[in-house]
């Protein structure tokens, strides 16, 4: 297990994305529910062994839920007290039925709020919690490597030499006179305040949309 494996299933901070979160929950959901059983039924002195490991892959479960309630720009509050009143609810089980029903019935309605969220798209730009958060298998990745590695770079020359030159002219005179700041500034930063690169991004930019104009 990497680091990066180790934050998505402790760490509650940051995003997750929705099929990201379900690849990774469900198993955690199957190891939880093993161990706890096993640590309620075994009388034998791996009881404890049991109860350790269910209680943090319960924590990791927590912390899934609270990453997915992120990525759609929500609060962990639902998280919280859906999964305390749901152990309040079976530490009060045997003191008092009224209690115990409270506390279950509460944390039955936040669990189906939080479930609700889990299956629903994350925001698709930054938000309070951090980026967006991009998931991909090995296969697809690997599938969009062997796409993309020579023939875009074609294509792009291909569109570049397609354009007239009066647009090239025209996308010229707009950066030097009154070009678009928001579109300067993404250029800008995306060559690492290189500003050449960043004029010649411009260029390319601006010529390929009042091509289409």
């Amino acid at each position: 297990m990497n680091f990066s494996m180790f934050l998505d299933l402790f760490s509650p901070s940051g995003r997750m994305a929705r099929k990201k979160f379900w690849l990774l929950y469900l198993p955690v959901l199957f190891i939880t529910s093993f161990t706890l059983a096993i640590s309620l039924i075994s009388e034998s002195s791996l009881r404890l062994i049991f109860l350790m490991l269910g209680l943090i892959a319960a924590w990791s479960m927590i912390a899934m839920q609270i990453k997915r309630m992120h990525d759609t720009g929500r609060t962990s509050f639902a998280v919280w007290i859906c999964n305390c009143l749901g152990l309040l609810a079976i530490a009060s089980k045997s003191i008092e039925s009224n209690i115990f029903l409270i506390f279950y019935s509460v944390s039955i309605i936040s669990g189906l709020y939080v479930l609700y969220f889990t299956c629903t798209k994350g925001d698709p730009y930054t938000n309070f919690y951090g980026e967006k958060p991009m998931y991909k298998s090995s296969l697809e990745i690997t599938k969009i490597a062997s796409l993309n590695t020579v023939p875009e770079a074609q294509v792009e020359l291909q569109v570049v030499k397609s354009i007239p030159e009066q647009v090239w002219a025209q996308a010229a005179a707009e950066l030097s006179q009154a070009r678009r700041e928001g579109l300067w500034a993404r250029c800008f930063a995306e060559a690492d305040a290189d500003e050449q690169r960043a004029k010649a991004s411009y260029l390319r930019i601006r010529a390929a949309e009042l091509s289409k104009e």
